[in-house]
């Protein structure tokens, strides 16, 4: 696998729930093709609903196995929301959890074909 490092932005701009999100790939060529990847993310939620706004960081490795794509990341998640509206007293979390995840990835299916008829 020949890949290079790869970084993407995407803004979500709404009035009730905005997000911006930017992610940093670097492929990893060791025993898995894959990607290490970092990321950051802010979101905020709708004013009249709950009034939160999280920020979000990302880190983990991808790769292939197989017919199967395996992901192993860490995800640190702090949150501020409204806990009374009247006083307006807002109170912060932190959560950090591990995900991992394994997906099929058939790239030559016949019933979807990449190209021609």
């Amino acid at each position: 696998m020949r890949a290079s490092h790869k970084w993407s932005n995407r803004l979500q701009w709404s009035q009730v729930n905005p997000r911006v999100d930017s992610a940093y790939r670097i492929p990893a060529c060791r025993k898995f093709d894959g990607w290490y990847f970092v990321g950051l993310g802010y979101a905020k939620r709708a004013p009249t609903v709950s009034r939160t706004a999280s920020v979000e960081a990302v880190a983990g490795r991808d790769g292939r196995f197989g017919e199967w794509t395996l992901s192993a990341s860490l995800h640190a998640l702090r949150e501020r929301y409204l806990r009374a509206r009247n006083l307006g007293d807002y109170a912060t979390a932190l959560l950090v959890y591990p995900a991992l995840q394994a997906n099929p990835a058939r790239y030559d299916d016949p019933c979807m074909r990449a190209k021609g008829f």
